[in-house]
């Protein structure tokens, strides 16, 4: 996925510099304002970000809508380098099993 732009207010591509009824400027302008869950900042013009989905299972519950991509790639490697969770029993130890052990892993 690549991130998106929004570009500023009364450039070529960016909403009008002027309120207007433009269902697209107020779009722009709507998600210029969102808050980005990583740093409680506005996402802004002319920055770098992703639009998140809900079902995005690596952030935060609640935190769907537009992040700033820095926030979002940082969030991303701290959720890849988080510890898995272990194994309920690590290989070569005794399971009991209704009475007869057995060996796992051998």
């Amino acid at each position: 996925m690549a991130p998106g732009v929004l570009p500023k207010p009364g450039t070529k591509l960016g909403p009008c510099s002027t309120p207007c009824v433009h269902r697209d400027c107020e779009a722009v302008r709507t998600t210029a304002s969102s808050i980005c869950p990583g740093c409680k900042k506005p996402i802004g013009y002319d920055r770098a970000y992703y639009q998140v989905e809900a079902d995005d299972t690596w952030v935060p519950p609640g935190t769907a809508g537009p992040w700033h991509a820095a926030c979002l790639e940082d969030q991303y490697e701290k959720h890849r380098q988080a510890p898995t969770p272990a194994a309920e029993t690590p290989i070569g130890e005794a399971i009991d099993v209704g009475g007869d052990e057995i060996e796992e892993g051998f």
